[in-house]
């Protein structure tokens, strides 16, 4: 890969040599030329490297000039000659270089501080929810007869509601009457109404540990159904619906 680089200039301000005090020759016209040079990296400017005079002369060529006439010319005062966006242009290199420097500076900055806003919210989400869950495991064990159980999908939408009801208890062994349907939300009365009269009823046996167990995997799950509430007496004893 071939990389080009090399020393360039280009025109700040022109004179004519009378202008500087120095004689015109009809012969040969010129003229005074005060140029910034710079050093370029595939012709971007980089950075500066001073201003000095130039002749062009007929031919269009720049020349330096050489002995008393290039002497003559460092002696003229050449403050305030030159405008401010020369020298942006002269080491618009290393101005870009720099503003990519802060810019990804500023970048790694803010992006440790979302992050970390972001985990944050996550770890207050998964605290809150394993306290909840915590609350319901308890509430779990004290399941008895005509007890319901409120079942929530966790990932169709819209969200389908099932309910379940304690039937029998013999030690740590339950049976639940499932219903089959989506419902939607139900009051406590609505509820013993639904099981009084509905036919579409499924028989389910199972063990106060293994409900914990499903109940604790399916916390945070995002298939299947999620235990979240108990409600008993006529009231929502435990919940983790927000």
């Amino acid at each position: 890969m071939l990389i080009f680089f090399g020393i360039k200039n280009f025109g700040i301000k022109n004179f004519e040599p009378t202008e500087l005090g120095l004689p015109q020759v009809t012969s040969d016209p010129y003229r005074v030329e005060y140029r910034q040079k710079y050093f370029h990296l595939y012709w971007i400017p980089i950075f500066g490297l001073g201003k000095d005079w130039f002749i062009r002369k007929s031919d269009d060529k720049l020349y330096e000039p050489l002995g008393e006439l290039k002497a003559y010319l460092q002696g003229i005062p050449v403050k305030g000659m030159g405008e401010w966006h020369h020298n942006v242009r002269a080491f618009f290199g290393l101005i870009a270089i720099g503003c990519l420097v802060v810019f990804m500076n500023l970048s790694q900055a803010v992006s440790p501080r979302n992050s970390y806003r972001e985990v944050s919210q996550q770890a207050y989400k998964e605290t809150t929810l394993v306290e909840e869950n915590n609350s319901l495991l308890t509430q779990i064990n004290d399941l008895k007869k005509d007890d319901y159980l409120e079942f929530r999908s966790t990932s169709k939408k819209p969200v389908e509601i099932r309910y379940a009801k304690v039937t029998e208890r013999e030690g740590n062994q339950l049976t639940l009457a499932m219903l089959k349907d989506d419902l939607g939300e139900l009051t406590n009365d609505q509820l013993v109404n639904v099981f009084f009269s509905n036919p579409e009823i499924t028989s389910l046996s199972v063990n106060v540990s293994n409900l914990k167990k499903f109940t604790s995997q399916h916390i945070t799950s995002k298939e299947g159904y999620q235990l979240t509430s108990i409600i008993r007496e006529n009231k929502m004893v435990s919940s983790t619906y927000p």
